[in-house]
This record gives structure tokens, C-alpha cells and sequence, in this order.
């Protein structure tokens, strides 16, 4: 499970040099990914991308995603859960 700076159409990325490698390494060797990335993450790239979307990747996030981040994630055929509270 990991957060991200910013999610767009290309992928998931992260500000912070250091974390976005480290994070780059961890989505490589995992079967499987969970992005955590809230609203306000959508249609920002950050610095350096982590991953792109793929089946290996599930966004779980606050809110649908708008339209163009949408169809990057169905394309890609990654995953997606729109967590509410309660």
C-alpha cells in the first residue's frame, strides 16, 4: 500500500526523489499494488513517475475519478474502489 503525490492518465507519481524510487522498486517486485490518492491527487503529475496503471495496479481513493483518469484506469484494466465513510 502506497500514497502518491499526484495520478493522472500516464500513472502514479511522487514528489520526493527518495520515496518515488523507492516506491518505483516496491510496485516492480509486488504481484500487486494499492495506490491510496485522494481527490485532490487527480490530473497532477509530481516529479517522477512511480508506475504506470496496468493490472497490477488498484487506485483505492474518496471519489470517482474524472473522466480522462477514468478511462486511463478501464484501459489499462487497473482497479478501482471509491471508499466512503461510514
Amino acid at each position: 500500500v502506497l500514497g502518491a503525490s499526484g495520478i493522472d492518465g500516464g500513472g502514479i507519481s511522487e514528489a520526493l526523489l527518495a520515496a518515488s524510487q523507492v516506491y518505483a522498486a516496491i510496485v516492480e517486485q509486488s504481484d500487486r499494488s494499492v495506490i491510496l490518492a485522494d481527490t485532490t491527487k487527480f490530473d497532477k503529475r509530481a516529479l517522477t513517475t512511480i508506475a504506470a496503471w496496468g493490472p497490477n495496479i488498484h487506485l483505492v481513493t474518496d471519489a470517482c475519478p474524472t473522466a480522462d483518469l477514468a478511462r486511463a484506469i478501464e484501459v489499462s484494466r487497473a482497479g478501482i474502489t471509491i471508499a466512503t465513510a461510514g
